[in-house]
């Protein structure tokens, strides 16, 4: 067995022994905190905020249109004077 042949297998044993393992222990910390207490806070404030852009582009809304078109209206009074 050559060295290169020893380390891809120490690199494999490491692999298949070590990636399960973390995989455990990583569900295992997800589970046992809230997500309210997680660093980073929870995803599903992201995921929100993703589907309100979504839906301002798909339903724009007479709401929306305003929102959009308010910064270019407060530009062109200010460059008028």
């Amino acid at each position: 067995m050559t060295i290169y042949q020893l380390v891809g297998v120490v690199i494999g044993a490491a692999l298949l022994l070590g990636l399960p393992i973390v995989m455990i222990w990583a569900a295992v910390d997800h589970h046992r905190h809230k997500a309210s207490k997680r660093p980073g806070g929870s995803s599903g404030a992201g995921f929100g905020a993703a589907m309100q852009e979504l839906d301002r582009v798909v339903r724009p809304s007479v709401e929306h249109v305003l929102d959009a078109q308010t910064p270019i209206v407060r530009q062109i009074e200010q460059d008028g004077d």
